[in-house]
């Protein structure tokens, strides 16, 4: 996959009316057989409640900055926290033979 990432992504905040920036934003281009996709992560040392609800309206931000033909996902993470494992969890399913 073709991925490139940035640090410090601006997305503009309109009820604070400044620009506000994204820790991680990740890109991948869309292909014949997968639409182009955006990730943006949050990621917080300290758990202070007014941080994490301002990093929340930032990713929904992000969300609503590219056209509904993209894929945008967002996550928010504490320091210690292993993207891989809280981020983009695909449940599960139960694969049932049929005869």
């Amino acid at each position: 996959m073709d991925w490139k990432t940035r640090k410090g992504f601006p997305v503009w905040l309109p009820s604070e009316n400044v620009f506000g920036l994204i820790d991680i934003v990740a890109f991948k281009k869309s292909t014949n057989y997968s639409p182009a996709v955006v990730e943006g992560y949050e990621v917080e040392c300290s758990s202070g409640n007014l941080q994490q609800k301002r990093n929340l309206e930032k990713l929904k931000q992000l969300k609503f900055s590219f056209s509904s033909s993209i894929r945008v996902r967002i996550c928010q993470l504490s320091a210690f926290e292993n993207h891989k494992e809280k981020c983009f969890r695909r449940p599960i399913q139960n694969k049932v033979n049929r005869f």
